[in-house]
């Protein structure tokens, strides 16, 4: 069967994502963003440390440009936390690249 922890992933990943939305800040989308990749690395964190069992990140080019973007943001605000997390996925070897993103939960079927 499909793991949940990729319906998990998905929720995460929405946020890189997302659809602009006029009423959201562009403060607030920032801010899901960086709650959306701590979210990320606890659920990559909390799996089994056999890399075996372990669920790598479903990530495509545009989500992990939009990483990449977030990622020097936080650099320029001196966001040092965000950067150790990101960094630490990255180093982890968290993230597997897919071509097709995983569908979005929060659409119907």
């Amino acid at each position: 069967g499909f793991p949940f922890i990729y319906l998990l992933y998905q929720v995460a990943l929405a946020h890189f994502n997302a659809p602009i939305d006029p009423r959201v800040s562009e403060f607030g989308k920032h801010q899901a963003k960086i709650g959306a990749l701590y979210l990320l690395h606890c659920l990559y964190e909390t799996q089994s440390k056999d890399p075996k069992q372990r669920h790598k990140i479903p990530v495509t080019m545009d989500t992990w440009r939009q990483m990449l973007d977030l990622y020097h943001c936080e650099i320029s605000y001196k966001l040092l936390d965000v950067c150790i997390v990101w960094k630490h996925l990255k180093e982890s070897q968290a993230y597997c690249f897919t071509a097709v993103p995983l569908p979005d939960p929060r659409r119907p079927r």
